[in-house]
């Protein structure tokens, strides 16, 4: 749950759109907080983890949402391929957009017109497609990471050293209207993060500098 009115409007739109469009989908909601009581995205996601009962994660930020074929593609991937990025392309919707839409009724394709902005960047987190085994192999999302900054690149650098390179599927997604809140960069553990994160890069080439990595946090 969050104090933002928007975020939650827009939460509880996706909640429904997965319960209609996906049915057959396992919801699990995560929840975490770190020092001084911020927003920990890597303990959300574990919590989810460990709610989960099958064996392919689809790890979704909770105001992305897509056509549900996508998934469909993407999980025959993962009969190839270690793990999956499903889309190329991220629209972010306008705030006007995004009000009258979680006014609808859940429907794909979706019911209304959107304005939409399209930045030109390959972005990799949002939504990832792993399975159990990975995921747990590399300990998840390294929860060292405290409030926002550093976490899906850790967690990508981590994927690529451990079982190899993702691929991309050529496919749209599309980011609800919220306000900002507070940035990255007004973290105050942004320094400690980019830190950690730096350290994940570093070790990016090497699966056995990964996994000792990826194990510190089991001395924590």
């Amino acid at each position: 749950m969050t104090d933002d009115k928007h975020r939650q409007e827009g939460f509880n739109w996706l909640i429904k759109f997965y319960e209609k469009m996906m049915p057959e989908v396992e919801i699990c909601i995560g929840e975490g907080r770190c020092k001084s009581d911020l927003f920990s995205k890597a303990k959300a996601i574990n919590h989810a983890a460990k709610q989960a009962t099958r064996n392919i994660y689809v790890i979704a930020d909770s105001d992305i949402f897509y056509d549900p074929n996508l998934i469909t593609e993407a999980i025959d991937l993962l009969k190839e391929h270690p793990w999956v990025i499903p889309y190329h392309r991220i629209h972010y919707l306008s705030k006007n957009s995004t009000k009258k839409l979680v006014e609808t009724d859940p429907a794909w394709p979706i019911s209304i017109n959107v304005d939409a902005h399209t930045p030109n960047k390959k972005k990799k987190g949002g939504i990832n497609i792993v399975t159990r085994t990975c995921f747990e192999t590399i300990n998840g999302f390294d929860e060292r990471f405290c409030g926002w900054g550093g976490e899906d690149e850790a967690f990508v650098h981590a994927m690529n050293a451990v079982f190899g390179k993702y691929v991309r599927l050529d496919k749209d997604i599309y980011h609800l209207w919220h306000s900002r809140g507070k940035s990255a960069s007004g973290n105050p553990y942004y320094q400690d993060n980019k830190l950690l994160h730096a350290r994940y890069r570093s070790a990016r080439k090497s699966k056995e500098a990964t996994m000792k990595l990826v194990n510190e946090q089991n001395r924590l």
